[in-house]
């Protein structure tokens, strides 16, 4: 994943549950950022059937098969079909103060409100 500072106070902890390694931001001033760094959408739901059939069109242009006009044209028409992956996989969320989100690098959990104040590593005291 990325974080993207927004003038903010936050922190990013990395934890391990049953195997699987997990990104936690927390933001306790201002906003962050959190977007997946990469998200392999080719098996998500609804997709394989498109991706085997612009993988075929692609090995038939490739071979001579059809033209690039014929080409561009049926790739149109499989990303036309190609679910909205974006409005069914978060892949980005702001996270506000008092709120933490946690990922496993594959999807972003909602946002949790916590406790700031019992969490105060960032306070310095003179």
């Amino acid at each position: 994943m990325t974080a993207g500072v927004r003038g903010t106070e936050f922190s990013i902890k990395i934890t391990e549950e049953n195997g699987v390694k997990y990104d936690i931001v927390k933001v306790y001033e201002g906003s962050v950022e959190v977007t997946l760094k990469s998200v392999d959408t080719k098996s998500y739901e609804g997709n394989e059937n498109n991706n085997k059939e612009q993988d075929k069109l692609t090995q038939d242009f490739e071979s001579g098969k059809i033209t690039l006009e014929e080409f561009s044209t049926k790739s149109v028409e499989i990303a036309n079909r190609q679910p909205n992956v974006s409005t069914k996989l978060k892949l980005s969320e702001i996270i506000e103060p008092g709120y933490l989100i946690k990922t496993d690098g594959k999807a972003l959990g909602d946002p949790v409100q916590f406790n700031t104040s019992d969490d105060t590593w960032f306070i310095i005291y003179e």
